[in-house]
């Protein structure tokens, strides 16, 4: 299959917005109205509301701001795909402590009919070649260590990270934190 890969910007924000609102999570209503927002809010501990039209603000409010970076990955022109990357102190969640040089990986979003055909392998590749270019010296991704549904494996998936290139380099109870140094 082949695939286009372009960043997110003032340019792809109708794309973005798009895939979230139809496609995104046609499969997980649950999760219907995230527009990917969900660590870059400021707030204690997990507890999140975001609404689905807060959120969408919140989105394109941080795409024209550029404080939001990403990819979409296009199949005959339509966005099928999306990965949420970005250097750590852009990140709420993430930004207590975080260096100058840290990025973050922090979710995939494949459109259903997209998945298992190597897209979230071709979104980390252009991922890495991203923060390169912003000049990270590292990038980290949280894989879950057993995912019950589909819809858990959003931070990737460990093997992927490892054929990489990234190392364990930490584990909760539920993650694997993986480095790859740039």
């Amino acid at each position: 299959m082949d695939f286009v890969i372009r960043r997110l910007g003032e340019d792809t924000k109708d794309d973005f917005l798009r895939f979230f609102d139809k496609d995104a999570f046609s499969d997980n209503p649950e999760w219907d109205g995230c527009y990917c927002q969900f660590y870059l809010d400021e707030r204690e501990g997990l507890e999140w509301n975001g609404t689905a039209e807060g959120n969408r603000a919140n989105a394109e409010r941080r795409i024209l701001e550029g404080s939001m970076k990403g990819l979409l990955a296009y199949h005959e022109g339509k966005p099928v795909g999306w990965c949420h990357v970005n250097l750590k102190r852009e990140v709420a969640v993430y930004r207590n402590g975080a260096g100058d040089k840290e990025a973050i990986i922090l979710c995939y979003v494949i459109a259903p009919q997209m998945r298992r055909k190597g897209l979230a392998t071709l979104l980390l590749d252009e991922a890495v070649a991203m923060m390169k270019e912003a000049g990270a010296a590292s990038i980290e991704a949280y894989p879950m260590k057993n995912p019950k549904v589909m819809e858990h494996s959003y931070h990737g998936f460990l093997e992927m990270y490892l054929a990489k290139g990234f190392k364990v380099t930490g584990e909760d109870e539920y993650t694997h934190k993986v480095v790859l140094e740039l």
